[in-house]
């Protein structure tokens, strides 16, 4: 007759500690997001579209709205994984950092492009005077925001988005060409072209 073998008392309690504190662990914020991004990249899967690569690439790289960007990636991750674009109704720098009206987000981080779609606020304190705005332009997509508004920094010329823009706000802004020259206000009217209101 067979005998179980004796079970080690130490070892079973060492697994019964260990499942307590694995129980008792919890994941930091950053831990979650890197965890969930994770799981979002691991099920895409390599797509065979009934249209020709071309055609496919263009709609990818060149969506005409963000409306249509954003039914695409829906239907299918393809078109975000090739193209990573958030599109972000509205936008606001304060406090020394860039936040949506959900979250606060890291620039340098981001490995996503920023489309911004209708507002876009960018005003740090005095003590703080600097240019947020040029850390912001690498990562735009496309800047199509209605409503902009602007305080306390300096800003060069070519950093500027203003064609979408109807309702345009500057207070305590200077801005000036790369060669340290200020711009006249005539060239900023000039590229506001679908300017309601401009208050500078």
């Amino acid at each position: 007759m067979d005998l179980p073998a004796p079970s080690n008392s130490s070892t079973s309690r060492s697994n019964r500690k260990r499942k307590s504190q694995d129980s008792n662990v919890v994941r930091s914020k950053r831990g979650r997001k890197q965890e969930k991004c994770h799981k979002f990249y691991s099920t895409y899967k390599r797509q065979d579209f009934s249209m020709p690569d071309s055609v496919i690439f263009h709609m990818t790289k060149n969506p005409n709205n963000a409306k249509m960007y954003q039914k695409m990636i829906q239907t299918c991750k393809h078109f975000f994984i090739k193209n990573p674009i958030l599109v972000i109704p509205s936008i606001v720098y304060t406090y020394r950092k860039w936040c949506d009206s959900r979250n606060d987000f890291r620039l340098p981080n981001a490995t996503s492009k920023f489309w911004i779609t209708d507002q876009f606020y960018c005003s740090p304190t005095k003590a703080t005077f600097k240019n947020p705005i040029s850390s912001l332009i690498p990562k735009l997509f496309r800047f199509n925001a209605k409503i902009l508004s602007v305080a306390n920094q300096a800003i060069y010329y070519h950093d500027l988005r203003l064609p979408s823009a109807e309702d345009i706000r500057m207070h305590s802004v200077s801005i000036k060409h790369e060669n340290g020259l200020s711009v006249a206000l005539e060239n900023v009217v000039e590229i506001a072209v679908k300017a309601k209101e401009i208050v500078m």
